[in-house]
C-alpha cells in the first residue's frame, strides 16, 4: 500500500481575494516550519472570493497543531473556515 499522505482541505470565503492572496503567500515559510509540504489553491469562478486550499502535511498531528495555532492567533477564524483532514488516494485516469 502506498501512503499518499495527509491533506487538509479547506473552504473559505476570504472576503477580498486580492487582499488575502499576498497575506496567504507570505505565510509559506511558517507553514513549512510546521510540516506543510505542498499547497494547492483554487479560486471560485462564480465568486472569486470563495477559495479551496489543499495543504499536504508530514503528519496529521502537525496539520492539526498548525490549525489550532492559527485559531488562537485569529479569533473568529473558526467561524470563517470549513476544513477537514483526509488521506489522499491514488489518482484515477479518466
Amino acid at each position: 500500500r502506498m501512503d499518499m499522505g495527509v491533506v487538509m482541505i479547506s473552504r473559505r470565503n476570504v472576503g477580498d481575494f486580492d487582499s488575502w492572496k499576498p497575506r496567504f503567500e507570505s505565510q509559506a515559510g511558517v507553514r513549512a516550519e510546521h510540516g506543510a509540504t505542498r499547497v494547492r489553491r483554487f479560486q471560485g469562478l462564480e465568486d472569486p472570493n470563495e477559495t479551496f486550499v489543499l495543504i499536504d502535511w508530514e503528519s496529521e498531528e502537525q496539520g492539526r497543531a498548525f490549525v489550532a495555532k492559527k485559531m488562537v492567533e485569529r479569533p473568529g477564524l473558526a467561524d470563517e473556515l470549513d476544513f477537514f483532514f483526509a488521506r489522499e488516494l491514488p489518482v484515477l485516469e479518466s
